[in-house]
């Protein structure tokens, strides 16, 4: 492997909160970061702010959170903010941005908002409004502290969120050089070297069980990066241009060849649990190939979005009505594959749980099913709608 290229650049926070009832505490942070970390600090009221003029200011703030944030800093007051067009505060897409990026997120709740969010819980339909702006605010909240699974820190003045950010960046710097370490001493191939998150972490460590841990996590990163795919295929959107079919033969031409390329994709997932995964998990007691176990994970994602983009397929054809039927039963045929897959990728979140609790020097053997199971696609309704097309045509 090359020598790694180092190329300094201070680390940008990025504060995340409504402006106006929260300035004195955004310009205490500001100050903090800068003067007394010594970083840079991303705030979107000041004019250091980087702004693209042809786009939006929710637009601009997203953009500014994908492109230059290093860590996230949230700091949720009593207002949730305006609400963008998609319902969600500018604050919240802030949020979801940072996490789709994987950085280090650090939140903070107004103490008195985290008191009585189980008043609201116990009753939401309740007036709130001397308290908050808008019920959705504990939404978000809630949400954080349930399913986001992101850990909450309450703050009643600015030096409460400084004193915690002092602890936490010095944590978050300590482990970011056990990685450096890591990293120098290593030979790390391309393919690790362009890990992010947890599964460069994995890579690095090696911890117990750490190949079917990598294997899991990039496959998780590979399905959710195919989410709004997935998104677009179960509303029916389509970008592009549409192929008019009307000849009887060449459509059947393109049923034919759809149908073969559903087979032949869904085949490769044989070989892939049935050669490559074992290869690259390596025989018991051996060490697994980490970039073999990189590309079966990431061919696995290759074969689930080559599967929703052949569903999505069928959005650029236009076929006579009478055909129509045949087209949609077909096209049905997707789901099958994707759910099976679906419930693959949680039930080797569930066991990867498993296997994280058990202890590096427990000699106790651990069992797990990890094994894929798909379901035979039922081409019933298709070959009934496609016989009567090949009867009424003299087909048969």
């Amino acid at each position: 492997m090359n020598d790694i290229e180092l190329i300094g650049h201070l680390p940008t926070v990025f504060i995340s909160s409504t402006c106006y009832d929260l300035k004195q505490i955004r310009t205490a942070l500001k100050d903090y970061i800068e003067v007394q970390l010594g970083f840079d600090a991303m705030l979107s009221e000041y004019d250091s702010f980087p702004l693209d003029t042809s786009i939006g200011t929710v637009e601009n703030c997203i953009r500014a959170v994908r492109a230059r944030a290093d860590i996230f800093v949230l700091v949720v007051g009593r207002r949730y903010g305006s609400i963008t067009d998609d319902g969600r505060s500018v604050t919240n897409l802030e949020y979801i941005s940072a996490r789709a990026k994987g950085i280090p997120i650090y939140t903070f709740v107004e103490k008195e908002l985290l008191s009585i969010l189980p008043i609201w819980k116990a009753n939401p339909t309740a007036d709130f409004s001397s308290t908050v702006d808008t019920s959705k605010l504990f939404e978000f909240v809630d949400a954080l502290c349930g399913k986001e699974n992101i850990w909450v820190y309450s703050f009643e003045y600015a030096h409460d969120i400084i004193h915690t950010l002092k602890k936490q960046i010095g944590y978050l710097l300590y482990d970011s050089l056990k990685i450096w370490q890591q990293v120098r001493s290593q030979r790390l191939s391309a393919k690790i070297m362009h890990l992010e998150g947890d599964a460069l972490k994995i890579a690095l460590e090696k911890p117990t069980g750490w190949e079917y841990l990598l294997f899991g996590k990039v496959m998780e990163n590979c399905f959710n990066k195919a989410e709004d795919l997935k998104k677009d295929l179960l509303y029916g959107i389509f970008f592009g241009h549409v192929k008019v079919l009307e000849d009887k033969y060449e459509i059947i031409n393109w049923i034919t060849t759809k149908n073969s390329e559903l087979l032949l994709v869904t085949g490769s997932l044989a070989a892939l649990f049935h050669k490559a995964i074992p290869l690259a998990m390596g025989e018991p007691g051996k060490p697994g190939d980490a970039d073999y176990i990189i590309y079966v994970a990431e061919r696995l994602g290759s074969i689930y979005e080559e599967i929703i983009k052949w569903g999505l397929g069928f959005k650029s054809i236009s076929v006579p009505e009478e055909w129509q039927s045949v087209l949609n039963s077909l096209e049905q045929l997707w789901k099958s594959p994707i759910s099976d897959l679906d419930k693959y990728c949680e039930k080797y979140r569930q066991a990867m749980n498993v296997l994280i609790i058990v202890p590096e020097e427990s000699d106790e053997s651990l069992t797990l099913d990890l094994s894929l199971t798909l379901s035979e696609p039922d081409f019933t309704v298709f070959n009934q709608e496609l016989n009567k097309i090949r009867q009424k045509y003299s087909l048969i």
